[in-house]
């Protein structure tokens, strides 16, 4: 069960390893806006907050949101990924702290940064 416009990773996965797929799209993804409250919010919540990306496609949502003096602020936070591929499109946004969670899961993500401010790498 997936939505058209995905990156067919499973499908393909599970093809390689000798399983008869069959496909059924049976929803379809859909950006919502960002409310105005929500984007002011964002920009008032201090400079030791990270970002967290686990989805490509809800990231590009959100950075298309965002102002350019706020896109400048935001680069300057660590960026927490679930994927060696998230890697590279934060680093492609001009991130300048990137770390590499294990997964996509929250405590994953959570340990990561948690890593990194242990460290005392957190500005």
């Amino acid at each position: 069960l997936t939505a058209p416009g995905g990156r067919g990773l499973i499908e393909s996965t599970l093809k390689a390893r000798g399983a008869r797929v069959q496909r059924a799209n049976v929803y379809r993804r859909e950006p919502r806006a960002l409310p105005s409250a929500r984007l002011h919010a964002f920009a008032q919540l201090p400079a030791t907050t990270a970002v967290l990306m686990t989805s490509s496609e809800a990231f590009d949502f959100f950075w298309a949101a965002l102002t350019p003096a706020l896109r400048k602020q935001v680069v300057d936070r660590p960026c927490v990924v679930a994927s060696d591929r998230l890697a590279t499109q934060a680093r492609s946004l001009g991130f300048r702290t990137v770390l590499r969670a294990v997964d996509a899961r929250p405590a994953s993500l959570l340990a990561a940064l948690a890593s990194h401010v242990g460290l005392r790498r957190f500005r």
